[in-house]
């Protein structure tokens, strides 16, 4: 995700916890939204430290914890020398909740690409991401110029009412956004899981679109062929290859996919008949 998108993110945030009365914590949730990426600094150290990489403990709830821990005792001061003795005004522990909640929605964004972050490091290898998004968005990148070119309009022109009202309208565009696109890969996820589009009603019959893989790895409409039974297992992971007891191709594996038409009409009674139990390696088809 490109750093427009993390300040501004960071900057959304922190209004929605301080306000305009907030300005000072505002800035600094900016800031912290795309101090993360100052791992890159560190490219060098990575090949001795791994966790020192891009995306890396930076990327971490424990590392923006820590760059929240040291950055209330600089920010402040450096805002301050910078922007105006107001802006280091304020107890410290707002300043750490500003660059804590920057530093989460970094995380955050990052996740939401098909690139993986380590959340929990350095206690957890395991990295995760939840695939909801481009890293080049061409809709968000056009949400954040229109924003920015929003706000740099009314700095020292509109009312303060007007701006509260923009930034009040942004956040909830943001977050409404990116609600969105959680919702609908989690319901991606359910449907893929279980072979059953979201959204069916029971009783309804199915329509799955079989696709095969192409050559360069693109998932296309399958054409052509036919198989006499239903030849995906609802609970099997895609791309297995195995046979069943009698010779034939498993149900659910590339070759069986492959074969079958562009579309699977069923009703839902005989998708549960074959769903439950599912198949497994060595046994005849239901």
């Amino acid at each position: 995700m490109d750093p427009f998108s993390h300040l501004l993110l960071g900057y959304l945030l922190g209004f929605g916890l301080w306000g305009a009365s907030g300005l000072q914590y505002v800035i600094a949730a900016a800031i912290a939204g795309a101090l993360p990426d100052a791992d890159v600094a560190l490219y060098p150290l990575s090949k001795r430290f791994p966790l020192l990489r891009h995306r890396g403990a930076s990327h971490s709830i424990l590392g923006v914890t820590v760059i929240a821990a040291v950055g209330m005792l600089v920010v402040p001061y450096a805002m301050g020398q910078l922007l105006g003795p107001f802006f280091a005004a304020g107890p410290l522990w707002k300043f750490f909740v500003s660059l804590e909640v920057g530093g989460l929605s970094h995380v955050l964004l990052d996740s939401m690409d098909h690139w993986s972050v380590p959340i929990f490091a350095p206690f957890s290898e395991r990295e995760y991401r939840f695939d909801a998004d481009r890293i080049v968005n061409v809709g968000s990148m056009a949400f954040t110029v229109i924003a920015y070119g929003l706000l740099l309009e009314e700095r020292g022109r509109a009312p303060v009412w007007l701006w509260s009202l923009t930034s009040w309208l942004l956040l909830a565009l943001a977050v409404g956004y990116i609600a969105l696109r959680l919702l609908v890969r989690w319901r991606a996820g359910v449907a893929a899981s279980t072979g059953i589009p979201a959204g069916h009603t029971s009783g309804e019959p199915v329509q799955i679109p079989l696709r095969r893989r192409g050559a360069r790895g693109r998932w296309k409409a399958a054409a052509g062929g036919h198989v006499p039974t239903l030849a995906r297992d609802y609970r099997q992971p895609p791309g297995r290859r195995a046979r069943n007891g009698s010779g034939a191709v498993e149900p659910g594996s590339d070759r069986a996919r492959g074969n079958l038409p562009e579309l699977c009409t069923l009703p839902q009674s005989e998708l549960d008949a074959r769903r439950d139990p599912p198949f497994r390696r060595g046994t005849s088809d239901p």
